[in-house]
């Protein structure tokens, strides 16, 4: 199951990069076409979506009491996280493990708050 979650972070953080150079790409255009800056947008949007599940997984992971899934989606996200199995490593590498989960978590969501607060 660590193989797959890895992959399919790597998945979410490859696409979340492709879109948004084919995003900026497409913004920077001079055209007046209305269907470029729509997909534009859509994209962008996307994107940010795709980085935003990306940076919460480990958290929610953590709080579902699924601390080794969460460790397997920062191996995929985090090529210089370690390598170990859940099982294999030390109480210091696995309270890591839940550090940067909820530390992620937690600045992603105070990221969010902080964006809607500023909207209204």
């Amino acid at each position: 199951i660590s193989r797959k979650i890895s992959i399919l972070a790597v998945v979410f953080f490859i696409s979340f990069a492709l879109i948004s150079l084919l995003a900026n790409y497409l913004e920077h255009i001079e055209s007046s076409w209305i269907l470029i800056e729509t997909t534009a947008k859509i994209l962008l949007i996307f994107t940010l979506v795709t980085v935003l599940i990306s940076w919460l997984t480990p958290g929610i992971f953590i709080i579902l009491f699924h601390p080794e899934v969460s460790h397997a989606w920062l191996q995929g996200i985090r090529p210089s996280f370690s390598k170990k199995d859940w099982d294999q490593q030390s109480n210091i590498e696995k309270a890591y493990t839940y550090f940067i989960s909820l530390l992620l978590f937690g600045f992603t969501i105070f990221g969010i708050v902080a964006l809607i607060i500023n909207e209204i």
